[in-house]
């Protein structure tokens, strides 16, 4: 018979789980959720920028879709910066508790890539 707090493989104290060091690990999932969000929305934005000028054919000045989606390719750009500037934040409060967080080089690197799949998606964009 199980009690309720009896995990997998023994019980919570066994495995050196409080429920402050869990409340932590909900506190870290929790700010890796929200940061993919954001990723998550700045991809969104850069495939309407793309898919828009391709999708619609029947707007009579083809540069309006082209600047609808450059504004959606800078909005995305601003998402990225705001994801990585929240994330950041959100990590230094967990770190200061004690929190054992995603390396900080990975997230910058990450969202590096993301900032220049923003530059690609511009000349994606223009190039007809």
């Amino acid at each position: 018979m199980a009690s309720s707090d009896t995990a997998i493989g023994g019980t919570c104290d066994e495995q050196g789980m409080s429920t402050t060091t869990l409340a932590m690990q909900r506190n870290i999932m929790a700010n890796e959720r929200t940061f993919s969000a954001w990723l998550r929305t700045g991809l969104a934005l850069i495939v309407a920028a793309i898919a828009l000028p391709r999708i619609i054919h029947f707007v009579y000045w083809a540069w309006t879709l082209k600047l609808i989606g450059l504004i959606f390719i800078a909005i995305a750009t601003t998402v990225f910066i705001v994801a990585y500037w929240r994330y950041e934040a959100e990590s230094k409060k967990l770190m200061c508790a004690g929190a054992v967080m995603t390396p900080a080089w990975l997230i910058k690197v990450l969202t590096i890539l993301l900032m220049a799949t923003s530059v690609i998606s511009v000349a994606l964009l223009l190039h007809e």
